[in-house]
């Protein structure tokens, strides 16, 4: 007589004879689509609504000077509002040239580099956390807040303040995989997006103090190491970001 068919358990709607990995893997992916689904319908919605308004003072100062001047070295270092800024200007060429003038083009320009933002803090909460459903919450608040809403109806502000986000979110995700492997090449990725963050934003400097708490007391592997064992082990990479 053939052996009856796995069952499926009351709380899970699984078989008994699933593994747990495949189970988990399930859940992971539901958690991937339900936060892409939510990446779209923030972009399109901040989009459609930011494309209702117009430029600002400040945002006609660059139009103005983006189709007056030839895009240079020096332009990767200009200041704006007394902070370096090296994304601003190449984003307000790659507005003019695509669309000159054009707000709509500028908020759909400001609603990728937001899609952007919020994918990485997706991976980065990801990585730290598991893909659980209950990050899908957190991520529809950080698309959604209003507290965003005033500085990406303000393509300067945007063009200034976006960039330091995946820099920071970049370089924390590249920081979360070099503690899974450290390796020279992940450690100088590290680094790397570290100047990238400081270059948007002065106050960028106080990111390697966010990795160190990270790296001593949260438990990535299982346990925390404590900051003893994390300056032993990671030396090479507090140096790196300290130079920086």
């Amino acid at each position: 007589m053939d052996p009856d068919p796995p069952q499926p358990t009351a709380d899970s709607g699984h078989t008994l004879e699933e593994p747990p990995a495949t189970i988990a893997v399930r859940g992971g992916r539901r958690t991937d689509v339900a936060v892409a689904l939510v990446i779209v319908l923030q972009f399109i919605a901040r989009t459609t609504l930011a494309a209702r308004g117009s430029w600002t003072w400040d945002d006609w100062g660059f139009l103005y000077a983006a189709t007056t001047r030839t895009f240079g070295p020096d332009d990767w270092f200009s200041v704006y509002g007394g902070q370096f800024h090296p994304f601003l200007w190449p984003l307000f060429d790659l507005q003019q040239w695509v669309a000159p003038g054009s707000y709509p083009a500028a908020a759909v320009l400001v609603g990728l580099l937001e899609a952007i933002s919020v994918l990485l803090v997706y991976l980065v909460l990801r990585r730290l956390f598991g893909a659980r459903l209950i990050l899908v919450t957190f991520v529809v608040w950080f698309a959604f807040t209003p507290l965003t809403l005033e500085s990406r109806l303000w393509v300067t502000v945007a063009f200034y303040t976006l960039p330091f986000q995946i820099s920071f979110a970049a370089a924390l995700l590249l920081f979360l995989r070099y503690l899974e492997a450290p390796s020279r090449r992940r450690a100088i990725l590290v680094v790397l997006g570290q100047i990238a963050a400081l270059l948007c934003w002065q106050k960028a400097v106080y990111i390697p103090v966010v990795f160190f708490v990270l790296a001593a007391w949260a438990p990535l592997s299982g346990r925390a190491i404590g900051w003893r064992d994390a300056l032993r082990r990671f030396r090479p990479l507090w140096v790196g970001l300290l130079t920086a």
